[in-house]
């Protein structure tokens, strides 16, 4: 079944469907009963009549911190749109873009997993391609050891929720360095097989 919709169909559709009850989740779990929308509470003044409404900064919702963590590219990319707005207007504009971002994003993963798959496969070896290739493994190599000092760190504060909600941002630098590395060694390959045939 996998094979016959392809990675490239799947993630996308199953990962923006999980953010979107994640994130729904945790919108409908922070608001309490007296709140108006998003991190908006009624704050009642003494000097005024009536009621004003005030925007209350909360802590994150764990459920949010989890679909950001394993959408992690997507979110860095659009976290600068939250400065177009204000208030909870802000996290929903940057939870919006984040979900337009995970769907491409996944798609490019899907897009690798379907021929990384495929029989056949002959991969390019360039100097550019080479040297992007080497960068890559030597980035997300880095990567994954600031991930790992940043989910030690809140081990060490007794974040025990928030490490564990986290955890799956290790997930992309792993995986660009296992591809990067996929991808040198079969180039190499392909490059001496070349030789070998001339």
């Amino acid at each position: 079944m996998i094979a016959r919709l392809g990675y490239c169909r799947l993630l996308p559709l199953a990962n923006i469907l999980l953010f979107a009850i994640l994130i729904s989740v945790g919108y409908f779990g922070s608001n309490s009963s007296n709140a108006i929308g998003p991190g908006v509470e009624i704050a009642h003044s003494a000097q005024s009549e009536g009621w004003q409404p005030t925007y209350l900064e909360r802590p994150t919702p764990l459920t949010h911190l989890f679909a950001w963590s394993l959408n992690f590219p997507a979110m860095l990319f659009a976290t600068p749109f939250g400065f177009l707005a204000k208030g909870w207007h802000a996290d929903l504009l940057v939870n919006v873009v984040t979900a337009l971002y995970l769907v491409i994003l996944w798609f490019v993963v899907g897009l690798w997993l379907d021929r990384h798959d495929s029989p056949g496969r002959t991969i390019r070896r360039t100097p550019m391609l080479h040297t992007i290739r080497w960068t890559a493994l030597v980035v997300s190599s880095a990567a994954f050891l600031l991930v790992t000092a940043v989910i030690v760190a809140r081990l060490m504060l007794h974040q025990f929720a928030e490490t564990a909600c986290t955890i799956p941002m290790l997930f992309w630098p792993f995986f660009l360095a296992y591809a990067a590395r996929w991808e040198i060694t079969h180039s190499n390959g392909s490059a001496q097989t070349k030789a070998a045939v001339a």
